[in-house]
């Protein structure tokens, strides 16, 4: 009877102790991701030059690889056209563009801005939830003794 009671508190020991060490690797597994900035889940906005308002002039279906439409904006007094890599858009739809100082091809703006600032909170709670379910797996490991089947 002493053997099983010695042997139940060494276990629940064990258990504390997985269990203990877990949650301490994923508080500093979160830690260290916070820490290491904004540019581990999404860098910062790439938008170079500026960004203005378009037209698509000539719409291209994404059956198509490497589809390109084709968008007429304002550059200063003259209106322009430029490629713009995208599809799916319809003809005189107005779409934000981002318009590089070289000027040759444009790109969607949406695409450089959108969700941005979602992306490091979704991030660091999904690292979270991965290390509680890594602590969950040491407990049950913990309780079988080891032993996985």
């Amino acid at each position: 009877m002493r053997e099983r009671q010695v042997h139940g508190e060494r276990d629940a020991e064990m258990r504390s102790g997985a269990l203990l060490a877990a949650g301490f690797v994923g508080i500093a597994v979160v830690f260290a991701v916070w820490w290491f900035g904004p540019g581990l889940f999404a860098g910062a906005p790439s938008i170079d030059g500026r960004v203005v308002e378009a037209t698509v002039v000539e719409s291209a279906p994404c059956s198509e690889p490497n589809a390109t439409a084709v968008v007429e904006f304002s550059a200063g007094a003259d209106r322009r056209e430029a490629p713009l890599d995208a599809c799916g858009h319809g003809e005189d739809e107005r779409i934000d563009i981002a318009v590089p100082e070289s000027g040759e091809k444009v790109y969607s703006a949406d695409v450089a801005k959108q969700y941005h600032d979602w992306y490091r909170p979704v991030g660091l709670v999904l690292v979270a939830l991965s290390c509680l379910g890594g602590a969950v797996y040491a407990s049950v490991i913990t309780r079988a003794g080891g032993r996985v089947t």
